[in-house]
């Protein structure tokens, strides 16, 4: 029997077809989810890069983050790729809490314009 998921986060790493339940969510938010995880062929954006794109803070992007895992755990129940009970004990977030800077560059998509930022990776 498969080991039951212990994360929204690790459900979005883990499934191929995650894209069906990211298109329950509101476009803002299922962008935000894409670029977080690297999803559709896209490099992973940082929290930084992504408040730049959006014309947002970063706190407010990992604000929408944190809303849109929130609404994923009733979607990914809703599509089967969990069970209720599951969504109810799954937690939000499996990434850890250690903070290791990165230098990466990025593309923004809206203006053509390179910026050098500092990421903060939160990967296990």
């Amino acid at each position: 029997m498969d080991k039951s998921p212990e994360s929204v986060t690790e459900i979005i790493r883990t499934k191929e077809d995650i894209g069906i339940a990211l298109n329950d969510l509101p476009d803002r938010e299922k962008e935000i989810i894409r670029m977080r995880f690297g999803l559709g062929g896209i490099d992973v954006v940082s929290l930084d890069a992504i408040g730049r794109i959006f014309n947002i803070s970063r706190e407010r992007v990992r604000q929408l983050e944190l809303k849109a895992f929130k609404k994923l755990k009733d979607i990914l129940a809703k599509y089967s790729f969990i069970t209720p009970q599951e969504a109810k004990n799954l937690k939000l977030d499996s990434r850890s809490g250690k903070d290791r800077r990165t230098k990466e560059t990025i593309l923004s998509p809206l203006t053509d314009k390179r910026f050098n930022t500092d990421r903060r990776t939160q990967w296990i």
